[in-house]
């Protein structure tokens, strides 16, 4: 398995993980994190059962721990969809049932 897609969430939460750390890291070092995210990514699309299942959540749906933030996603024919990335700290639960 090698192929990863984002959902239009994922993709909403990638920008905005660069909005919140750009005025701080400037814009070449929140580029550099969330290409590491996007990155590391990919390399666990190769054992995408390597993260937790999460059926309260949603069915099928899988965690995978980045660092501080958390990959949600889904395994399909021979990809994964991830679904949304959220920041460890926040109300997952919550997030993930909106």
């Amino acid at each position: 398995m090698s192929l990863v897609y984002l959902t239009d969430a994922a993709i909403a939460d990638l920008e905005d993980i660069w909005v919140f750390y750009s005025p701080d890291l400037g814009a070449e070092r929140a580029n550099a994190l969330v290409e590491s995210l996007a990155d590391r990514l990919q390399a666990f699309a190769q054992q995408p059962r390597l993260g937790r299942a999460r059926p309260d959540l949603g069915p099928d749906l899988r965690v995978y721990i980045l660092g501080e933030y958390l990959a949600f996603y889904v395994i399909e024919k021979g990809a994964i969809t991830v679904v949304r990335i959220l920041h460890g700290a926040r109300d997952v639960d919550h997030e993930m049932k909106k």
